[in-house]
């Protein structure tokens, strides 16, 4: 997580943005909550969408580590199938964000699934945030369980929680008119600060 988080600081230093309200949707949550932890002058407000601040347990990293097992013997394929119904519920959804995941390289997905397997737990980080927080959950993420998002926000001191109804881990992809206000609204209470 920190090798991620420091390609995106650099890019934030690339583009010349002092400070940004940074957004992380699954594993872009555990970089984001990498990144409050390297540079947390530079971050004005957060959004995690269907994220857990907690680190793996041992059960989790062994599921990962199976699942780089599948990758190194059959690609990444079989593991974008397997993993697609449970990220969409909407299967007239599913095709597009599955050529997205399709790009991902056999490499590039093994080195996600060990950077996740070995990220800190963040709890601590969470709690001593000071910036406006929105966290969205999907209804029905299979991958995410919303107490899991209940208890991540209660957590977080200036944190407000949004569950969008009949949406699975990927709710700005099934219900984006559900969203989209949810982001314009967070974005706004930083403008007004």
């Amino acid at each position: 997580m920190a090798d991620y988080s420091r390609e995106i600081i650099a890019m934030l230093d690339h583009l010349h943005i002092e400070n940004a309200i940074a957004a992380g949707v699954s594993m872009g949550g555990y970089i984001l909550m990498q990144m409050l932890r390297d540079a947390p002058q530079r971050i004005e407000g957060v959004i995690l969408i269907d994220t857990r601040e907690r680190a793996d347990s041992d059960q989790a990293r062994e599921d990962r580590f199976k699942t780089i097992a599948e990758i190194e013997k059959n690609g990444v394929a079989p593991v974008v199938d397997a993993m697609l119904p449970k990220m969409i519920l909407n299967e007239a959804r599913r095709e597009p964000f599955r050529e997205i995941m399709m790009t991902a390289t056999p490499a590039g997905m093994i080195a996600a699934l060990r950077a996740m397997s070995s990220r800190r737990d963040s709890t601590s980080t969470l709690r001593a945030l000071k910036v406006p927080a929105l966290v969205i959950a999907g209804e029905q993420d299979q991958l995410m369980p919303r107490s899991e998002l209940e208890k991540l926000a209660q957590g977080i001191p200036k944190a407000r929680l949004e569950v969008v109804p009949a949406a699975g881990h990927l709710p700005f992809l099934e219900k984006p008119r559900i969203v989209a206000p949810l982001l314009t609204a967070h974005l706004q209470v930083r403008v007004r600060d």
